[in-house]
């Protein structure tokens, strides 16, 4: 692993979260049923499937708990130890919570959590204001919303503890654990008078 391999993984993070911000697409739908019976569609125009955001949003967890080991190892290159990132995370409740969310979606479920509040994953969520919507449509059974103004639109992935309460918005933790760990390896980087291999 050389120091420039592992630039390339935080510009590909940096390209994940710039994606975030592109949210125009071909739009989706979901349907309703209320306690009466009567089920309504919503539809949103020219915006991003739900789905593919997530993708995104878990592929950058991913490859930012993938840095931690490379980190490690660029660490003891210079003369450090293997836990200084660990002692780093263990110091940051929400960089503990950004850990479980990780390794979650890299295994499956948590055996253990270092937050201890073995978090997991919401559905994403949409807000916007009137000046993002060109129209507002009711019919028969549909709503309509036709989105002038997809980028505008404010993403939310909720982060729920073990009981199921709302305690975090997991892409502002994972743009926090971001900075940490980029702010780590700028110092790592400080340290290196030439190109190594590790």
């Amino acid at each position: 692993m050389k120091i420039s391999e592992l630039k390339m993984i935080f510009e590909r993070l940096q390209r994940f979260s710039a994606r975030l911000d592109q949210k125009k697409g071909d739009g989706f739908q979901w349907d309703y049923c209320f306690s009466d019976g009567f089920t309504t569609t919503y539809i949103m125009k020219n915006v991003n499937h739900p789905s593919e955001i997530e993708d995104d949003i878990f592929n950058m967890f991913i490859w930012w708990w993938n840095l931690k080991d490379y980190l490690k190892e660029l660490s003891v290159a210079k003369g450090g130890s293997r836990n200084e990132i660990e002692k780093i995370i263990n110091a940051d409740d929400n960089l503990k919570i950004c850990a479980d969310l990780a390794n979650k979606l890299k295994h499956g479920k948590l055996k253990q959590s270092r937050s201890g509040l073995f978090p997991s994953f919401g559905e994403l969520e949409f807000s916007f204001d009137q000046k993002t919507i060109t129209s507002l449509t009711f019919t028969d059974k549909d709503v309509i919303f036709d989105i002038a103004l997809p980028n505008d639109l404010k993403i939310f992935i909720p982060v729920k503890d073990d009981s199921e309460t709302t305690i975090k918005d997991g892409l502002t933790i994972l743009i926090h654990g971001i900075h940490v760990f980029e702010n780590y390896f700028n110092k790592l980087c400080l340290r290196v008078k030439h190109e190594e291999t590790i």
